[in-house]
């Protein structure tokens, strides 16, 4: 069976941010039940939701690491990233309702330094760029998005 990058980078060491670290000592368990439940979305400390967002982000970009009009259609046709992608918008915007500014910019960044040493792509940063009311954040992830897809590229053209 093929390896994907999810599965590479959980043998990896730890070297993204903090919430990376977080994320990966968290009972994985207890996240997967909350996407079922999104009136927990709600009521869960600020933390908890802060993972839940990173998780669905990193598995996002992991399913579908495609951006933009390719994720449109694929999203049409795909049911597995179809799903994923509405359960991601969803948990994003209660994230909108909950987290100031400052910490939804910490996130994206967390994200995409999570994406830079290997779990999920540039997909990951989808719901910053979709999802997102403040056009800051937008831009800032907008550019991180465009450095990891030319980091990619660049991977790919060195194998």
């Amino acid at each position: 069976m093929a390896q994907t990058r999810l599965d590479a980078a959980s043998s990896a060491p730890v070297l993204a941010g903090t919430l990376y670290a977080r994320w990966r000592s968290a009972p994985q368990y207890r996240l997967t039940n909350m996407l079922g439940d999104p009136l927990a979305w709600r009521v869960v400390p600020v933390e908890l939701l802060e993972l839940l967002v990173f998780d669905q982000c990193i598995i996002f970009g992991a399913v579908c690491p495609h951006t933009g009009d390719a994720l449109n259609r694929i999203a049409r046709r795909d049911a597995v990233v179809m799903q994923t992608r509405k359960t991601l918008w969803a948990i994003y915007a209660c994230a909108v309702e909950r987290m100031p500014r400052e910490q939804r910019l910490a996130l994206m960044h967390e994200v995409a330094l999570a994406v830079e040493c290997g779990p999920g792509s540039a997909g990951s940063l989808q719901p910053f760029l979709r999802c997102e009311p403040d056009a800051s954040i937008r831009a800032a992830a907008s550019a991180r998005a465009g450095a990891l897809r030319e980091a990619a590229l660049a991977e790919q053209e060195a194998e």
